[in-house]
């Protein structure tokens, strides 16, 4: 009997995916510009996107880029009435249009942009027990895809850091100790290699699956990508006991269960991000608050002077500081500095150098030797490329 499945490989080719451009008749400003334009002119003004064909389309173009969005066009509404000499002197006026849509429109894309943007800084809480809900999440996934194109296991598997392995991270039908397994190698791995450029890779028979380097030895597999629109994730395979043959219903199936799979993993690495940037950010304030709580705030008490300071950070943490306090022999030690490197490491250069000059100045009187002492501390005490400005001054009440 003459075997029905084909002795070649399958593969379909994901469509990409592309951004809605916006219709400017969907827009109310627009849309009155051209109905006043037509009871002014006769003439209909519609816009066309895309390449322009006819000779008198005017581009609409990006303003800044440049980049062409579609065109302007001229129709009449009573072909018979109008002369050619009519389109030559409505051109200016057709061409101002096309300008003023072309900002029009890029306003409106960077809107819908600045709001997508926007929508991403809503609070973040993680669910305490949210690892377990993912591997549970993505199971699902994979059983109501395999489920639904009639195969028996499926699994996801995912690059590393380097992109050059494979590990599996969820399965459904597969054994539990498949997760324990080492990952592959991704040279090699054809069937993978050849879903990342795009394609659904349908495996057939037995001959295909192992001659593809198929994860696991089933009697015929389809393989896809599993991608963002900017970054590839890894791919998912689904699994059948049987030869059988995969149609493009099937195979449509399967790339939606893909982008699921995708947005799954894009949702995690998200909130896994929005929660480091949240405990940063906490924690970037609560340094700035102790930098600001070290700076003195109470002035001595002296007959006949006054002190006060000011210091601000310009990006709330940083290595500007002043500083004032009493030695023992009744003078006033007076700082002022500022580290040259910017937040964190300033900060941390800027408590190392004021705790420096105010620990030896209680034994040194000198201004000169003092920061001598400062100094060879702070060079003995680091790497050596801190590089800070310091200004110290001493203070007798007495002889002023």
């Amino acid at each position: 009997m003459e075997n029905a499945h084909p002795k070649y490989l399958k593969v379909y080719r994901e469509d990409e995916r592309s951004g809605a451009a916006i219709d400017p008749q969907t827009l109310p400003s627009w849309r009155n510009v051209t109905r006043s334009f037509l009871d002014l002119t006769g003439w209909l003004l519609r816009f066309v996107p895309g390449e322009g064909e006819g000779r008198g389309d005017v581009p609409v173009r990006a303003a800044g880029s440049g980049r062409t969005l579609g065109h302007l066009r001229l129709d009449p509404v009573d072909p018979k009435s109008h002369e050619q000499e009519d389109i030559q002197r409505l051109q200016a006026l057709v061409e101002a249009a096309a300008e003023m849509l072309g900002e029009l429109l890029v306003t409106h894309e960077a809107l819908s942009e600045r709001e997508a943007e926007l929508a991403t800084a809503i609070p973040v809480t993680p669910h305490p027990e949210e690892s377990r809900q993912l591997a549970a999440r993505l199971e699902a996934v994979l059983r109501s895809g395999a489920v639904a194109v009639g195969c028996q296991a499926a699994g996801l598997y995912v690059l590393d850091d380097g992109t050059t392995e494979l590990k599996l991270r969820a399965a459904w039908g597969l054994p539990r100790a498949k997760l324990a397994e080492p990952p592959r190698v991704l040279k090699g791995a054809l069937a993978d290699l050849e879903a990342m450029l795009g394609h659904a890779v349908v495996l057939e028979t037995a001959a295909l699956v192992e001659q593809w380097r198929s994860p696991e030895p089933y009697a015929s597999a389809v393989c896809l990508p599993v991608a963002t629109p900017t970054n590839i994730l890894g791919t998912m395979w689904v699994y059948s006991d049987i030869e059988r043959s995969f149609d493009e219903h099937d195979t449509g199936i399967l790339e939606v269960v893909s982008g699921r799979l995708a947005a799954e993993l894009e949702r995690e690495v998200a909130l896994q991000t929005a929660v480091q940037s949240e405990r940063l950010r906490r924690e970037f304030q609560s340094a700035t608050r102790f930098q600001r709580g070290q700076l003195p705030t109470i002035a001595p008490l002296l007959d006949g002077w006054e002190f006060a300071g000011w210091t601000n950070q310009g990006e709330g943490l940083g290595g500007d500081f002043h500083d004032w306090f009493c030695l023992p022999q009744g003078k006033v030690a007076i700082a002022v500095g500022d580290v040259e490197t910017r937040r964190m490491e300033a900060a941390l250069t800027q408590t190392a150098l004021r705790t420096a000059i105010r620990s030896h100045a209680h034994y040194v009187q000198h201004t000169g030797k003092l920061l001598e002492r400062v100094n060879l501390t702070l060079w003995t005490g680091s790497a050596g490329d801190q590089i800070a400005s310091a200004f110290v001054g001493m203070l007798d009440p007495q002889s002023g």
